[in-house]
């Protein structure tokens, strides 16, 4: 799925193979944005829209298909910069850290909202520490035709961080 399929008026069954997904995986993010107070408006809305925007759109294009599963489970990528919007105390990271925050709140609320009107459903959030990708070189590009992979995507955590994902990977109902 493209990133402009979020804008399309339906996300119809006869798009896909298929008339329901039992497992949505949401992973959008770029790094930016910077300060709220002295960064370009667009660059922060960029930085928003696509980290909140992808979470949010995606998961409201498959919902239809996620409730006429028997089972089903939304996994959102959220951020450690969900639980705390600092990457160090003289750099900006509001954009960035407020829409990995709304990723955890909607996420949380999403369970109750399964629980109460679509049980069969499930809601997890995965919280990562810092993840040794290209985000911000690939961030200051601006979008390209299709994603490129670069390095080798290891995981740097500390003790607590590494915590802290565990216990947000099992926030999960």
């Amino acid at each position: 799925m493209r990133v402009r399929c979020w804008h399309s008026a339906t996300m119809s069954p006869l798009a896909f193979s298929t008339e329901h997904v039992n497992l949505l995986f949401n992973n959008a993010g770029i790094g930016g944005g910077g300060s709220f107070v002295t960064d370009d408006r667009s660059e922060w809305e960029r930085t928003f829209g696509i980290d909140w925007g992808g979470v949010y759109y995606c998961t409201r294009a498959f919902l239809p298909m996620l409730l006429r599963a028997d089972e089903g489970h939304v996994v959102n990528t959220s951020s450690l910069n969900g639980l705390w919007a600092s990457i160090g105390p003289t750099i900006p990271h509001t954009a960035y850290s407020a829409a990995k925050f709304a990723i955890r709140g909607f996420t949380e609320a999403l369970i109750t909202d399964f629980r109460v009107n679509a049980p069969h459903l499930r809601g997890s959030v995965v919280m990562p520490g810092h993840i040794g990708t290209s985000i911000v070189i690939n961030s200051r590009q601006g979008p390209r035709p299709r994603a490129r992979h670069h390095g080798s995507g290891s995981l740097v955590a500390t003790k607590r961080s590494a915590h802290r994902q565990w216990v947000s990977a099992r926030r999960s109902v």
